[in-house]
């Protein structure tokens, strides 16, 4: 694995991972602990997603050859999508998120008609369901060149065999 790309993942999946845990946690303790349930059970699917993800990097910096943890917490971030009934979103360490929408989505800029755009550095998790937001599907750039990069890392190793 090329130093850069084992570099990125640890940026991305370990500090990523850690932020996205940390933000959750001040979120849950700003709202306070009394509140509805389903923020809870949001807290600790965002804990539980923010762990692994931290683990999966953690396991690339013990061991370059064991990737499917990392590849799995990449393929989670790969997918934006939002409706009225359901929405998942997710960012760790950084993010460049394409998506198509005929409404505006909030916190995204226009960029061609149809099409909006995200930048973030950090991480960021949104899972809605009945929440009335617009219809509109999209990917994570960052996260889809990353787990690109990764697969073809891991291809050309297996392919060479072990140094």
């Amino acid at each position: 694995m090329k130093t850069w790309l084992r570099l990125t993942l640890v940026i991305c999946l370990v500090g990523g991972g850690f932020t996205l845990l940390t933000l959750s946690t001040y979120g849950l303790f700003q709202l306070g602990l009394n509140h509805r349930t389903e923020l809870l059970l949001n807290w600790w699917f965002a804990a539980a997603i923010s762990i692994f993800t931290v683990v999966s990097g953690l396991v690339v910096v013990y061991d370059c050859s064991r990737t499917r943890l990392a590849q799995l917490a990449l393929a989670l971030q790969i997918p934006y999508f939002s409706s009225p009934w359901f929405g998942w979103r997710m960012a760790c360490g950084a993010g460049l998120t394409a998506v198509v929408s005929n409404k505006p989505i909030e916190g995204f800029t226009p960029f061609a008609g149809v099409v909006w755009i995200n930048v973030e550095i950090g991480a960021k998790w949104a899972f809605s369901y009945f929440d009335q937001q617009p219809l509109g599907i999209g990917i994570n750039i960052v996260a889809l060149f990353l787990f690109i990069a990764l697969r073809h890392s891991t291809r050309a190793a297996s392919q060479t065999g072990p140094a």
